[in-house]
């Protein structure tokens, strides 16, 4: 994943550039877990991680895009989530 620093991630940066960070967190996170539920060993498995998806992309797509300090803490979220996810 992308390495966005909190200074990307100031003040000065535009809303538009945030909400595009957060886009792209979590499109990589989404597709984690579709890669699990691809690759996982039980039916039961794949629709935890399908599930995980589904919610990733409805919290991407709830938070307030006039907000910058909830899409700045939600990419801290997903990022923090894909790096358990890496080292699991």
């Amino acid at each position: 994943m992308a390495d966005y620093s909190d200074r990307m991630l100031d003040t000065s940066t535009p809303l538009t550039v945030v909400a595009d960070v957060l886009s792209d967190v979590a499109t990589r996170l989404g597709g984690e877990y579709i890669h699990l539920a691809e690759t996982s060993s039980s039916p039961e498995e794949e629709e935890r991680f399908v599930e995980k998806a589904f919610d990733v992309r409805a919290r991407k797509k709830n938070i307030d895009h006039d907000d910058r300090e909830a899409m700045v803490a939600m990419i801290r979220e997903l990022k923090t989530e894909f790096e358990e996810l890496e080292n699991r």
